[in-house]
Formats: C-alpha cells, structure tokens, sequence
C-alpha cells in the first residue's frame, strides 16, 4: 500500500499528528488483506482490497452497525469505509482478542439469544450482500421461509455449482425434502449472524463475546447455532445457555444437516471438489 494511501485514510479517520503509520499484517482472511494499523497510540483494523470490493465494505458495514443498534452480543465498530486511490477499504475497531473460554462461551449463547429474538417480520433482507466472497441472493422479504430457504439459499448455490461441474443426482429430491421439513416448523424470523463459524466468534481481553464478519439476513435462528458446529463447534457452554434461554431447543442432527448443507455447498463453490464430500453427506442425511 502506498504511503499516500496511509496517509489520505489517516486524514479520512481524523486522527491527529502526523506519525508514520505503522502497519502489522493479521492472519486470518482469505478474501481481503486484514492489517492493524497504527499512528502513534491511535489505531484500527483495516481490510483492504480493489475498489471493485466496495459493496462487499458497504454492506459489512451495514450489517456491523445493525449487529450494534440491537445492543445485544458484542461486534467491532464500524470507523470508516471507502475508496481511496484504486482501493477499497473499511476500518473497524480494534479489539485485542482471544479464544472462546467456557465462561464467555455461555455468556455468548445468551446474548446471542437476545440477538436473535429481534429482527424484522419476514425472511430475507432488502438488499443482496456476501458469503464469504459469494453473492448471497436476497433481495426483498419473504413471508415463507421454506420458500426463502430453498430459492435464495440452496437454489442458486445448487446452480453455481453446476455450472462449475459439480452435480448431484439426488439435488431436486432434497429441494423437495427440505421444503417439506421447513413447513412442519413454526419459525418466527430473527437477525442471523449468517456466518457464525467458530472462526468468526472470539473474546476480547477483558471477557466480553465478540462476533464479526457477518453475512446477515433475517431467518430461523438455528441456522446460525448449525453454523457454529460445522468446524470444530463452540465450547457446550454455549448450546446450554443458548438453549436455556431460547424456546426453541430442536438441535437434531436432521436440522442441522439442512441448514449446513448452504454453506457446504458454498465452500463447493469457493474452494473446489474438497467439499463435495461434506455435501454428500448432508444430502444423505437430510433423505435418509
């Protein structure tokens, strides 16, 4: 990045002084460069990427800012976000972080909880916005969420990967399946996180739960807390009082299966043929 760039985001931020930035790669993303960048004791976290990712910024921002209004579970604030010179870049809060113990995992289930009891009366969301770096189609609000979950969810991730190759015999029965499984509920529509990964869920030094990244829309609740076991899962502190809070304590493995067939074919999608078996699994499961 050039100086001229450090220097027109400085200005952008409003921070004082005039120290040369000092700039720390940070693991992690596999989409965006993730730095922690400081002038002097003022500091952020900053992705960057082309200018073409702008919406991808705007409408991480959108959601973060959402996330907070709820005052419910903890996310970075939202600095800024922008184009300067040819990229695009949005500059959060910096949180020094740590892994999930046990205290703060319970203390996550039940904020998320609270998260999830708000939210708008329909399914979906205004605009389209990202999983991962996939397009994830919602576009307006629906009134049934077997029909949101099936057409803007599985449908088009289905299509994506068969125009890259990947095709399962078995595709249009679970279509009809989970239609079928999703009318036997009854589903009042709350705020998902989206992306909630173990990857996206950590704790900030002095013990608050901190989620981020998200990829938010409105939908059953339980299709974050499937997330949160997809790889590797949250410490049982978290389901137990997830589950002592919410009147809705169905984690059966068939659900579980249904929701995370979304992202196994997302990561079909993004990473290639290393995930169709994780795809043929869920189907299996789900016509069992």
């Amino acid at each position: 990045m050039s100086p001229s760039f450090w220097d027109q985001l400085r200005s952008q931020l409003g921070f004082a002084g005039n120290h040369a930035p000092l700039v720390t790669e940070v693991a992690g993303g596999c989409i965006h460069r993730a730095q922690h960048v400081r002038w002097g004791s003022q500091h952020v976290f900053v992705k960057t990427s082309t200018a073409d990712a702008f919406d991808m910024f705007d409408q991480e921002a959108s959601a973060l800012r959402l996330i907070a209004a709820t005052k419910s579970v903890k996310v970075p604030l939202v600095v800024s976000h922008g184009v300067i010179e040819d990229q695009a870049y949005i500059a959060l809060e910096w949180l020094e972080l740590v892994p999930l113990q046990a205290k703060i995992a319970k203390k996550l289930g039940t904020l998320l909880v609270e998260f999830h009891q708000q939210g708008p009366k329909r399914f979906g969301l205004e605009t389209d916005n990202y999983i991962g770096a996939t397009r994830q189609l919602n576009g307006q609000y629906r009134e049934k969420w077997s029909e949101f979950y099936v057409k803007a969810r599985l449908q088009p991730q289905l299509s994506w990967a068969a125009q890259k190759g990947y095709r399962w015999s078995q595709g249009e029965q679970v279509l009809g399946r989970v239609t079928h499984l999703l009318e036997q509920r009854h589903i009042v529509p709350g705020w998902l996180h989206g992306d909630l990964w173990s990857g996206n869920v950590a704790a900030t030094a002095d013990g608050e739960p901190v989620i981020f990244d998200p990829a938010l829309y409105a939908g059953d609740p339980l299709a974050d807390i499937a997330m949160t076991q997809l790889f590797g899962g949250l410490p049982r502190e978290f389901y137990e009082a997830y589950a002592n809070q919410s009147s809705d304590k169905s984690f059966d493995d068939l659900l579980m299966s249904v929701y995370n067939l979304y992202h196994a074919l997302n990561h079909v999608n993004l990473f290639g043929s290393g995930y169709c078996r994780l795809v043929e699994g869920f189907m299996d499961q789900i016509m069992a």
